[in-house]
């Protein structure tokens, strides 16, 4: 999991050094088209083949975790291009994330966070 994490990293900062956005945009679409989205179906193929319900085993682990923070930094809105529905097909990578954000000590977690914001 961490090693295709890792591998999308790599091509996606690549992506910060194009000073046209609309370079930048199509950059990152033909990655997601191409490389990227391969990698998005390998892991997924990778998380299927291990025939657990997560990432590496039955119960949430840090594999998961990670998984749950990257999906939801790549379709955050901060990477022009990438769609909010890039993981859409992808049913094993989103039972994992989901998992992640459902767990009681996630929804806590979260809950504080805004909390906190609301405050300020």
């Amino acid at each position: 999991v961490r090693g295709c994490i890792g591998d999308i990293q790599q091509m996606l900062l690549g992506t910060f050094a194009i000073a046209d956005a609309d370079e930048k945009i199509a950059k990152r679409r033909e990655l997601l088209a191409g490389p990227m989205g391969a990698k998005i179906a390998a892991l997924n193929q990778l998380l299927r083949n291990n025939g657990c319900k997560l990432a590496v085993s039955d119960e949430i682990s840090p594999a998961d975790i990670e998984l749950h923070c990257w999906t939801g930094f790549l379709v955050s809105g901060f990477f022009d291009g990438l769609p909010a529905d890039m993981f859409a097909g992808y049913d094993k990578i989103q039972a994992s994330v989901k998992a992640v954000a459902e767990h009681p000590k996630v929804v806590k977690w979260y809950a504080d966070r805004k909390a906190v914001t609301e405050a300020n």
